[in-house]
């Protein structure tokens, strides 16, 4: 009895083969995906994505936004209240603290104090719009109290998300709690420069 000729390309190999050359193009498509880079240009700012979010540098000093400006351009920002942000070297953050994102306006608050304390060299006072615990230090100021030379900004939710100016305060209104943090990016990338 003659033996069959065993080949490489018999129906068990070829199965096996095909299955290698699979995984093969997968470790190479998980390779080459993985040096794509995650960087962009937007208005001569460099930004990297990164877990916190996007981040840019600002006199070689970097800097992190929730939000990347092409994703926030959509955000009605009225040319009276850029006006008032180009000239302010001190502003007034006030929010009603019954607000039911009042969570994110207290996180808002504190990154423009702190970001633009560093980035800006802008002061910011805080105020609130009626006296409500736990916030009973703070001073009460609406936007009553706005002037030239200290801007009031009010955080608040509405029906539409927004930016907008009367007189010498500035009404930053969201239409969901998320929105607060996208508003805070917008003003301070409308202050930095950033976004025109």
């Amino acid at each position: 009895m003659r033996k069959k000729q065993q080949t490489i390309f018999n129906k068990k190999n070829a199965i096996g083969l095909f299955i290698i050359l699979i995984m093969t193009m997968s470790v190479l498509g998980i390779y080459v995906g993985s040096g794509s880079d995650n960087t962009d240009t937007y208005n001569g700012f460099k930004f990297i994505q990164t877990k916190q979010g996007y981040s840019t540098e600002i006199n070689d000093k970097p800097i992190t936004f929730y939000n990347h400006p092409t994703t926030i351009e959509y955000i009605l920002f009225d040319n009276a209240s850029k006006d008032i942000l180009k000239n302010a070297k001190m502003l007034t953050i006030t929010f009603d603290p019954a607000d039911s994102a009042v969570q994110e306006i207290e996180l808002a608050r504190l990154e423009l104090t702190t970001q633009l304390q560093q980035f800006a060299n802008i002061y910011l006072v805080t105020g609130i719009t009626n006296q409500t615990a736990p916030y009973a230090q703070f001073p009460l100021i609406s936007c009553a109290n706005a002037t030239v030379y200290q801007p009031v900004i009010y955080f608040k939710t509405g029906e539409t998300t927004a930016i907008a100016a009367q007189g010498s305060c500035i009404t930053a209104t969201a239409n969901y709690r998320g929105a607060i943090l996208t508003l805070k990016d917008r003003i301070i990338y409308q202050i930095l420069n950033i976004m025109n």
